[in-house]
């Protein structure tokens, strides 16, 4: 009996080192030891039950699984396993041992996907694809800054996405897609070397698509590889200012930018709550920014269109904060940049605003 007691204390001593973790999102109560040790050989002797455990005690699936995995990976479980499985018949008050197989110990952690939209869990089956999918609306307006140093609208729209991710083990695919909902529409006056220039762009169109190949590098970070599209119509009038004389009309502006790139996305939870705080990054180049461009000039009286393809960048960050509604739905409220540059003409154009989103686990 007093070698049990000295197993038990060496596994209430594994787990207030390894469990109690800031690292690792737990329930707002706060579990003593043995109550953990309690839960993980419940879900260990019970595996088909897991989700049913998880929903009694009010825990997340994630937060059960590091729990186990924070005992399984530690050396003296690995060094005297079959006495700590001899421990878990005097913890759990049963007179059948706990039969742990190594097909039972995780082979990797519980990570969150950030994508442009979506926001989930990794799958736990090594050997099966995880489908997640998500909702994202962002409120946003977009500055243009160029050499005559142009001031930001003052005009927010709505932009809506959808997302889907694909998870079997550390890999994941995602694909997303993101388009204004209503236009933009507002006024600019910068100074010219004659007098003022009062010009009215409306923004009729504007998507973002990407895919992305992700590789968990932690419990906490991910690296991606992957291909941006960008493409956005607009509408122009110049006008002089203050006399109002109508310069120009620009009634079919567009362009389409695409590149690779690669970025990071990261969630740390914070403290035992179901919070956590993170965020994404995504830089490249656009090897190939296309313009096409109408201009109707009525002091000259012409009308022009021309085309031009230059080269450029991109750099899409953004801060989340989110929050496990339940172990497969997670609400998410964040605030996006997204920056598009050209070499030649040294300007660049920049969407900013807040994002809220919604995602979960299939």
């Amino acid at each position: 009996m007093k070698s049990k007691k000295i197993q038990v204390r060496v596994i209430v001593l594994i787990l207030l080192m390894g469990l109690a973790s800031p690292g690792i999102a737990q329930n707002s109560k706060k579990w003593t030891p043995q109550e953990k040790i309690e839960i993980v050989f419940e879900g260990i002797r019970n595996p088909d039950q897991i989700e049913e455990i998880c929903k009694r005690y009010d825990i997340s699936e994630s937060t059960f699984e590091a729990w186990k995995k924070a005992l399984l990976d530690s050396s003296e479980w690995k060094a005297s396993k079959k006495k700590l499985i001899d421990s878990a018949e005097l913890i759990c008050g049963s007179s059948e041992k706990a039969e742990i197989t190594e097909s039972e110990v995780p082979k990797s952690s519980v990570i969150t996907l950030e994508t442009d939209v979506v926001t989930s869990e990794q799958s736990k089956e090594e050997d099966s694809w995880k489908v997640h999918a998500g909702l994202k609306f962002w409120y946003a307006r977009v500055a243009i800054h160029d050499r005559m140093g142009r001031e930001p609208f003052n005009d927010y729209s709505t932009l809506g996405g959808v997302g889907i991710a694909f998870s079997k083990g550390k890999n994941i695919i995602s694909l997303s897609l993101m388009g204004l909902l209503d236009e933009w529409e507002d006024e600019a006056i910068t100074p010219t070397y004659v007098d003022y220039l009062r010009t009215a762009i409306t923004y009729g169109d504007w998507y973002y698509a990407d895919i992305r190949f992700h590789r968990m590098m932690n419990e906490n970070v991910t690296a991606f590889l992957g291909y941006k599209v960008t493409y956005g119509t607009q509408e122009q009038d110049d006008y002089n200012h203050p006399t109002g004389n109508h310069l120009h009309h620009m009634p079919e502006n567009r362009h389409i930018a695409h590149g690779p790139g690669f970025g990071l996305n990261s969630s740390f939870p914070i403290g035992e709550t179901k919070f956590s705080l993170g965020g994404s990054i995504f830089i490249g180049p656009y090897m190939w920014v296309h313009h096409k461009e109408r201009t109707i000039d009525f002091v000259q009286g012409t009308d022009t269109t021309k085309s031009w393809t230059d080269n450029g960048w991109f750099v899409n960050p953004e801060a989340r904060l989110r929050y496990e509604l339940t172990s497969s739905i997670d609400l998410s409220l964040g605030y996006r940049w997204d920056i598009m540059g050209t070499y030649d003409e040294g300007g660049f154009e920049l969407v900013t605003g807040p994002t809220v989103g919604i995602s979960g686990n299939f």
